[in-house]
């Protein structure tokens, strides 16, 4: 997602949009999230989370096929929908996981450590958008590995489960 964020003028240029046209996807998905989020913490409450991450990454995977497509007509509608739907349980799924499945003993710990894989993630994205941009001079092979990557993260998550519950 910090990939897309930070490139998102260049993605858009390169897709024959203008930057404002890739400024302007973000308050829609940012709709999307903030009516949507409730229902995630809501849920997060009642379902497995594993499902809440599986619903994230088939979210994201929506995007990165969204861009793409980004040239045709319905990859900005696709790469607006996964990026609100996937923001809408970001946040939930960074705060009620490590408690629920690790308890409050360690908490500091375990968020500390998810906090700094995330931040390291966030780092890589942007450095591989712009590596393959630069041998490629296109996105679009972002966005297959966008997909790709939460393809695989949905396979893994299916076989996850709560360390706390055991056999869940």
């Amino acid at each position: 997602m910090t990939g897309l964020s930070f490139h998102v003028a260049s993605i858009f240029e390169a897709s024959g949009f203008t930057a404002e046209r890739g400024f302007a996807v973000f308050l829609p998905g940012a709709v999307i999230a903030v009516v949507l989020r409730p229902f995630v913490g809501w849920s997060a409450d009642r379902v497995e989370l594993k499902y809440l991450l599986i619903y994230m990454m088939a979210a994201l995977g929506l995007s990165g096929v969204g861009l793409y497509r980004l040239g045709q007509p319905e990859g900005i509608w696709m790469l607006i929908a996964g990026n609100g739907l996937a923001g809408s349980a970001f946040n939930t799924l960074m705060t009620v996981t490590w408690p629920n499945f690790y308890g409050r003993e360690h908490l500091g710990a375990v968020s500390g450590l998810s906090t700094s894989i995330t931040v390291f993630s966030s780092a890589l994205g942007p450095a591989l958008f712009s590596l393959i941009f630069g041998r490629t001079r296109a996105y679009d092979l972002n966005g297959l590995g966008m997909a790709t990557g939460a393809g695989v993260i949905i396979l893994l998550a299916m076989f996850t489960r709560n360390p706390q519950r055991g056999a869940e």
